[in-house]
């Protein structure tokens, strides 16, 4: 099982059942005490760790008669010397506490019983079910109880120092190791993934001599030009961390893959008027501006540079990774950019387009490059202060939100295909 991180501090929950003394015994055979919870944060940490090791593990967490039936594991909290004076493990005062209290009751109470509880209740546990078991109405998963120390449950261990409580990442993968040879600059290859069985945040490095790829934001990403029949493979070395010196690394091989080329196509530059014009591309890279007016750009093939300008443009960038830029002052709200600057995707596709989105527009983004995960979010509307771009994928669109909150309006400046499986990596910050 992984540990849980928090404050310089390491929890693991035990599953062997152990009324209250057994397992206060062994936590200190293990160099740490019986979990001592000394704020609403700390408690938030913990009962989120121990139920996500209740789903991996639910074999192993143990109920209690005379807590409602409910599963709990025991804490440090207890009050075995004076009745009514809660102590930690280590003798000093329970300060902040998260007893249960609902319509049937509050705790602690002490309950008697003469089967299960006959001495009363003076062990303090956490909940991982609500109780009276199954309904509810004293306390819900994350709280605590008072129950008879008699009780055989699992048990949650605190080390004062992480130390050795961490486990490595594991399990360091690419989705994809191929890259064809006229990808675009900046694209992204493939998303990295890392394990974590203590649930640590993981952060990614690179070891590229060559310099041709770079980490952003989670991804491997293409930093120079390609050529099949130059260099047809590529070594890197990828490391993972979680931030208490836990580290994995693995060595990976990217192949380019061939594209066929015939007569290598002219790439054309157009640009429009005032008036709603009709801009069309060839087979080359073509770079396509709409200027003003209500413009139709079609990029045919290649990998092409579509950028509509003012006006309420059509973009349909044809076969290749086309770019779509987006480099024009928004309106203040929806109602007047629809009028003004609301422009249609019409052929986006996730694998081989990318979203050019200008800083100097969409100046609340974080900083250039690939957007950051958390700055992205599919739904109708934004969810934190993060969420800069939004995707909802029932419309198909796109909007730019200034600060998250839906104090500012967020803005819709294009529309897409519905339900593409859009992430940040299809955005690049410029």
């Amino acid at each position: 099982m992984g540990y849980l991180h928090f404050n310089g501090h390491a929890y693991e929950v035990r599953l062997d059942p152990s009324t209250w003394s057994e397992a206060n015994g062994a936590a200190n055979l293990l160099g740490g005490h019986l979990a001592k919870i000394e704020s609403a944060e700390e408690n938030a940490a913990i009962i989120a760790y121990v139920l996500r090791q209740a789903s991996l593990e639910t074999w192993g967490y143990y109920a209690a008669p005379d807590g409602g039936g409910a599963v709990y594991v025991w804490l440090g909290a207890n009050d075995i010397t004076n009745e009514g004076q809660w102590k930690w493990a280590d003798g000093t005062d329970v300060a902040y506490a998260n007893w249960g209290s609902g319509s049937l009751g509050s705790e602690p109470d002490d309950y008697t019983d003469p089967q299960y509880s006959p001495n009363g209740q003076d062990g303090g546990a956490l909940a991982v079910n609500r109780w009276p078991y199954p309904a509810g109405g004293i306390g819900s998963p994350g709280q605590w109880n008072d129950i008879s120390v008699s009780n055989a449950l699992s048990f949650l261990v605190e080390y004062e120092t992480i130390g050795l409580r961490n486990a490595n990442p594991t399990n360091l993968t690419l989705a994809r190791s191929t890259v064809a040879e006229n990808a675009v600059i900046n694209s992204v290859i493939t998303p990295l993934s890392a394990q974590d069985a203590d649930g640590d945040a993981l952060t990614y490095t690179i070891t590229d001599p060559t310099g041709t790829f770079a980490i952003e934001n989670g991804n491997l990403v293409l930093k120079k030009v390609l050529d099949f029949e130059t260099v047809r493979q590529y070594s890197i070395t990828i490391e993972s961390r979680d931030g208490y010196a836990g580290v994995t690394s693995g060595s990976f091989t990217i192949s380019v893959t061939d594209v066929a080329e015939s007569t290598p196509p002219v790439s054309i530059t157009r640009t429009g008027t005032a008036d709603a014009d009709v801009l069309i591309g060839d087979t080359g890279d073509d770079t396509l501006s709409g200027l003003a007016g209500n413009d139709r750009l079609y990029g045919l093939e290649g990998n092409d540079v579509l950028k509509g300008g003012a006006g309420n443009d059509t973009l349909e960038g044809g076969a290749g990774g086309d770019i779509f830029v987006f480099d024009i002052k928004l309106s203040k709200t929806n109602k007047l950019n629809k009028k003004q600057n609301l422009d249609k995707i019409t052929d986006f596709v996730v694998a081989d387009d990318t979203i050019h989105l200008a800083k100097s527009v969409f100046s609340k983004i974080a900083k250039k490059g690939v957007l950051k995960k958390g700055e992205f979010y599919v739904g109708s509307a934004a969810h934190d202060r993060d969420d800069h771009v939004i995707y909802n994928k029932k419309t198909g669109a796109l909007f730019y939100d200034k600060d998250g909150t839906g104090v500012a309006e967020a803005i819709q400046f294009a529309t897409v295909t519905k339900n593409l499986k859009m992430t940040n990596g299809d955005f690049l910050v410029v």
